[in-house]
């Protein structure tokens, strides 16, 4: 009895501690705003603000160049970047 006692316990504290390893684990998400689906026909939105309302924590938006006429407002902390090279805005939400 204290053995199949013993047995149970561990084997709920093992299954607790990777039910709790596992829950909560988010993924990055890369965001890809192109006001006209020129440069990046894929895009998963046309307005910035789109975007920014999808994006969480450890999230990334890329910013085409084009022309966007719109407020934007950010609720979020908001970590921002830039790559002249590929000639796109990044910005990183912590």
């Amino acid at each position: 009895m204290k053995r199949t006692i013993k047995h149970l316990m561990f084997v709920v504290c093992v299954a607790f501690v990777l039910s709790g390893a596992f829950t909560g684990v988010a993924s990055a998400t890369t965001w890809r705003v192109d006001d006209d689906l020129a440069d990046y026909p894929d895009a998963n939105f046309t307005k910035i603000q789109d975007a920014v309302d999808a994006a969480s924590g450890g999230d990334t938006i890329i910013v085409y160049p084009g022309i966007y006429t719109e407020n934007v407002d950010v609720n979020k902390r908001l970590a921002y970047g830039e790559r002249r090279d590929n000639f796109y805005k990044e910005m990183y939400f912590k």
